[in-house]
C-alpha cells in the first residue's frame, strides 16, 4: 500500500497527501455555527502565567504576550500539518519541533507537557529566549534588541515575512497596544501600548500593491508556486475552498511564496481581519489541495470535475490560525466573507454548501481545516449580506458528449468590453474613503501609506476592514486620503479614528485640493472620542482629486491613526463654535429653558422619599433634566468614601485597567436604571466594565464640567454625581451631609459616543466640548 500512496503523492502539485476516500455518496450538512467560547473560559490565569516566565528568566512580559497573541491568540493550540515540510505548532506559544526539543532540554521536561500545559508552554519560550539572547549578548532591557531572538523562534524562513513579522505584527502590536476581555467586557489581560517602541532588525521595505489585483485592496506578493488551469470545463473556477495556515499570517505567506515549499493559495486572511495578500491570480492554478475531486464527498455535485486534481478548479483562501481554535476572530470573518463574495460574482460560483467548501471536506483522509469551531452559519449569512443576497447561480449543465472538443488552432473568444465608467458629472452626497482599499470606489477615492503604517484591527471600533497606525515623528510620511471631485465645492471633512491613551493629543490633518494647494491643517486629539465621525472642518476643494493626509509630524510618545475620511456637503457641517473656542456655561443653559419631555417617559423623584416632578427632556442629540445632586461614593476604596454608610465597593463601571472608579478623584454622573418609560441603552447612552461610558455635561452655579456616566442610580429616582464632581463644581462633596437640593442641570448626550479611557478628564473634557459644539448647532 505504501508504493500506490507514494505515486499519487508525486502527482499532486505541491506536494500534499492524497488518498482515497472511497465513492460512497455523503450528504453534505448544512451551515451551522458552534458554540460560542468566551476567552474568559479558556484564558483564565493567563496573565500570572506570563508574569511567572518574564520574572524566571528575564523575558520583557510584553514581548511574551506579544507573540503568543501573534501567534495563536493566547490560546492552547494543538496544531496540525497544513504544509508538508511545515511542522504542527503546540500550545500558546506556537512551538514547532525543533524549538519544542530545545526547550524540553533547558527545562528539563518532556516534549509533550510543553505541548499541553500553557504554563510549561510559555516558560519554554521564554527560555528558549533567554538561551538566543545570552548567545547574542543582548541587552535585556532593551525591548528592541530582542528582535533577531523573536525571528529565530518564529523560524520564517522568507527575509520580507520576518521583516513583516518582527515590524507589523509583533512590535506592531506592542506599539499599539492590546486589551483583552472576555465576553462581558471584563479585562483579562493586556499589552499597555509603547509607541517608540523600535525593534533591532532589518526596516521594511513594504509590499507592493499589483496594479490589478483580482480583490481589490489586496497586497499582492507573488509565489512562483503555481500552474496553468486546463483548457475546458475542468479548468474553469467552480469552488471556493476555505483552509487554515495552522500558524500565523506572516508565516504563513512566507512559506507559501518559498520555492522550496512547493505549495500556495490563492489569498491568505490575516488573523483579524486586517490584511489580505494575493499571492497566485485566480486564472492560475494555485497548489492548495492535494486531493482529485470526489463528488460523493460533496453531495455528489459537480460530477463532470469527477477525477480530476482538485487544483484544476478551485480558488484556495488560506486563513492564518489553526483548526482546533476555539474562536475566528469576527472581523476575520466577515472580510473573508467579502472576498469570497468578491471570487463568486467574478466567477460565477455559487454560494452554496457545495461551491464554498472546506479544505477537510474534499480531502478528509488527512486534512480538517478550517475546523470544528469555524462558523459556517455566518460566515454564509455574510457572504449573503456581502453580495446583496445574490442568488446562487444553477448548477452547471452536463457537457455534450457527442460535442467535438475546441480546435486548439481557434483563436480565443473576444474578452467581454469593459465595464462604463461611473458618471462623474454629479459629485455624491456622501464619500468615504477608507485606509482598505479593498471597501472604496477605485474611481472615486483611494487610499495610500508607506511600509511604516502598520494594518491593525487590535482596538474594536475601527471603520471598515483595519485601521492603520505609526509612530510620530517629525517626518514627511503621512497616510493619504484622495477622493475626486467632479466639481469644485465646500466641502465638510471628518474622520474615524480609534482612540487611546497613546494617541497624539494633537494629530495633525492636513487638507490639500486638486492642485496640490494647502487648505489648512487641523489638530485632532486621538486620544478622545473616536468610534464615531469627528468633524475636522470645511474646505474649498477644486474639481479633480483632493486629498486629506493624516500626518506623523508631531511631538511625544504617541501614535497617529489613519481608518478613514468622510467627505459631505459644507451645508451639512455645523457653524463654527463661539469666538474663544468652547461652548459656555450660559450658550448650554439656554438650551435647558423649556422641556420638551422625552416621549413614552414618565416624571422622576430626587429621591425616594420625594413627589415625582423631575422629566427627563429632550434635545437633538440629548437628553437632559434639573434635579438635586446627591453624592455617589461607590466605587474603589477611598477614605473619603468609606465613611458612607450605604457605600458600595463596584460601580457600573469600570476603568481601562479593569478597576471600579474611584469616585473621590473620578468626576462622573449617574443615570437612573431603566425605568420610568426610560432606557438609556436606547439612546446610546451606556457604560460598562470595558473601560468608556457616555458623556455628559454638568452645570451647577455657573460653573461648566463634563464626566462620563460611570454608575447607574437606583429606578425613578433622578440627580446624582460623583464626589469629585461635586467638588468641582463647588458643590458640598460629603457622602453624609453634601450635595445640594436642586438647581443642577445635567445634560447627556445621546449616540455612540463615548469616554475611552472612561477615567481620563483630559478625554472626558475634549469630547464633551466637541459634543456640546455639535448640540448647540443642532438646537
Amino acid at each position: 500500500m505504501i508504493a500506490p500512496l507514494l505515486a499519487l503523492a508525486c502527482e499532486v502539485d505541491g506536494g500534499r497527501e492524497s488518498g482515497d476516500t472511497g465513492d460512497h455518496p455523503i450528504d453534505v450538512p448544512d451551515p451551522v455555527d458552534p458554540p460560542e467560547a468566551d476567552p474568559g473560559e479558556y484564558l483564565e490565569g493567563i496573565e500570572g502565567e506570563f508574569i511567572r516566565a518574564s520574572e524566571e528568566f528575564g523575558v520583557p512580559v510584553s514581548l511574551l504576550k506579544a507573540v503568543a497573541y501573534v501567534e495563536t491568540r493566547w490560546e492552547m493550540v494543538e496544531g496540525q500539518v497544513e504544509f508538508d515540510g511545515r511542522d504542527a505548532a503546540f500550545g500558546a506559544m506556537a512551538l514547532r519541533a525543533t524549538t519544542l526539543q530545545r526547550a524540553a532540554d533547558l527545562l528539563g521536561v518532556e516534549v509533550d507537557a510543553i505541548k499541553t500545559d500553557r504554563e510549561t508552554n510559555i516558560r519554554a519560550a521564554a527560555a528558549v529566549l533567554r538561551d538566543m539572547s545570552d548567545a547574542e549578548g543582548i541587552d535585556r532591557d532593551d525591548l528592541g534588541a530582542w528582535a533577531p531572538s523573536i525571528a529565530a523562534l518564529a523560524a520564517i524562513g522568507n527575509d520580507a515575512a520576518s521583516i513583516s513579522y518582527i515590524h507589523n505584527d509583533v512590535y506592531g502590536l506592542i506599539k499599539n497596544g492590546l486589551l483583552v476581555t472576555d465576553n462581558d467586557g471584563n479585562v483579562l489581560s493586556e499589552i499597555p501600548a509603547e509607541p517608540d517602541v523600535e525593534p533591532n532588525y532589518d526596516p521594511p521595505g513594504g509590499p507592493i500593491l499589483a496594479s490589478n489585483p483580482d480583490y481589490a485592496g489586496a497586497i499582492f506578493r507573488s509565489s512562483p508556486n503555481y500552474g496553468s488551469r486546463p483548457a475546458g470545463v475542468t479548468g474553469e473556477r467552480r469552488m471556493v475552498i476555505i483552509h487554515s495556515c495552522e500558524g500565523a499570517y506572516s508565516g504563513c505567506w512566507g512559506w507559501l511564496v518559498n520555492s522550496d515549499s512547493g505549495v500556495s493559495a490563492h489569498y491568505v486572511v490575516k488573523e483579524d481581519g486586517s490584511e489580505i495578500s494575493q499571492l497566485v491570480k485566480e486564472d492560475k492554478r494555485a497548489w492548495h489541495i492535494a486531493a482529485t475531486y470526489n463528488k460523493s464527498l460533496n453531495g455528489g455535485q459537480e460530477s463532470q470535475l469527477h477525477g480530476t486534481s482538485s487544483n484544476n478548479f478551485t480558488v484556495g483562501i488560506e486563513h492564518a490560525g489553526y483548526a482546533n481554535q476555539a474562536n475566528w476572530n469576527a472581523n476575520l470573518i466577515e472580510q473573508s466573507a467579502k472576498l469570497v463574495c468578491d471570487i463568486t460574482k467574478r466567477q460565477g460560483i455559487p454560494i452554496d454548501k457545495y461551491h464554498v467548501v472546506a479544505h477537510g471536506q474534499l480531502q478528509p483522509n488527512n486534512r480538517i481545516d478550517p475546523g470544528p469551531n469555524w462558523p459556517w452559519a455566518t460566515y454564509f449569512n455574510k457572504i449573503d449580506a456581502a453580495c446583496g443576497g445574490q442568488p446562487a447561480d444553477p448548477p452547471p449543465e452536463e457537457p455534450d458528449p457527442n460535442e467535438p472538443p475546441p480546435d486548439p488552432q481557434d483563436p480565443p473568444p473576444d474578452d467581454p468590453p469593459p465595464d462604463d465608467p461611473p458618471p462623474m458629472g454629479q459629485d455624491p452626497a456622501e464619500l468615504i474613503v477608507d485606509s482598505s482599499n479593498g471597501n472604496n470606489d477605485p474611481a472615486r477615492a483611494k487610499f495610500t501609506a508607506s511600509a511604516n503604517w502598520s494594518a491593525t484591527a487590535a482596538t474594536p471600533g475601527f471603520y471598515g476592514s483595519n485601521y492603520l497606525f505609526a509612530a510620530v515623528s517629525p517626518v514627511s510620511d503621512a497616510a493619504e486620503f484622495s477622493f475626486y471631485l467632479a466639481a469644485a465645492g465646500s466641502k465638510k471633512i471628518e474622520i474615524w479614528y480609534t482612540s487611546g491613551t497613546n494617541r497624539a493629543p494633537d494629530a495633525p490633518i492636513v487638507a490639500f485640493d486638486a492642485q496640490g494647494k494647502n487648505l489648512g491643517t487641523v489638530k485632532v486629539n486621538m486620544q478622545a472620542g473616536g468610534k464615531a465621525w469627528a468633524a475636522v472642518g470645511t474646505f474649498n476643494f477644486t474639481a479633480g482629486w483632493n486629498k486629506i493626509a493624516v500626518s506623523r509630524w508631531t511631538t511625544g510618545n504617541y501614535v497617529v491613526i489613519a481608518d478613514a475620511i468622510r467627505v459631505t456637503a459644507a451645508g451639512n457641517n455645523p457653524p463654527p463654535p463661539p469666538p474663544n473656542g468652547d461652548p459656555t456655561y450660559d450658550q448650554l443653559l439656554a438650551l435647558t429653558q423649556s422641556c420638551t419631555q422625552l416621549p413614552g417617559t414618565t416624571k422622576f423623584k430626587s429621591d425616594s422619599a420625594a413627589a415625582a416632578t423631575i422629566p427627563i427632556c429632550q434635545l437633538n442629540g440629548a437628553v437632559w433634566w434639573r434635579a438635586d445632586a446627591d453624592i455617589d461614593c461607590d466605587g474603589a476604596a477611598d477614605p473619603k468614601c468609606t465613611v458612607d454608610p450605604y457605600y458600595q465597593p463596584e460601580t457600573s463601571a469600570k476603568d481601562s485597567m479593569g478597576n471600579f472608579m474611584n469616585a473621590a478623584k473620578m468626576a462622573f454622573l449617574v443615570v437612573p436604571l431603566p425605568s420610568n418609560g426610560f432606557d438609556p441603552k436606547a439612546h446610546g447612552i451606556k457604560t460598562g466594565w470595558s473601560g468608556y461610558g457616555s458623556v455628559g455635561a454638568i452645570l451647577y452655579n455657573g460653573k461648566l464640567i463634563y464626566a462620563p456616566y460611570a454608575d447607574a442610580g437606583p429606578t425613578g429616582v433622578i440627580g446624582e454625581l460623583s464626589y469629585r464632581a461635586a467638588e468641582l463644581l463647588g458643590i458640598p462633596p460629603s457622602p453624609i451631609n453634601g450635595g445640594v437640593a436642586s438647581g443642577v442641570t445635567y445634560i447627556v448626550f445621546t449616540g455612540a459616543n463615548y469616554v475611552d479611557p472612561i477615567e481620563s478628564q483630559s478625554a472626558a473634557d475634549a469630547l464633551g466640548k466637541q459634543r456640546a459644539a455639535a448640540l448647540l448647532a443642532d438646537n
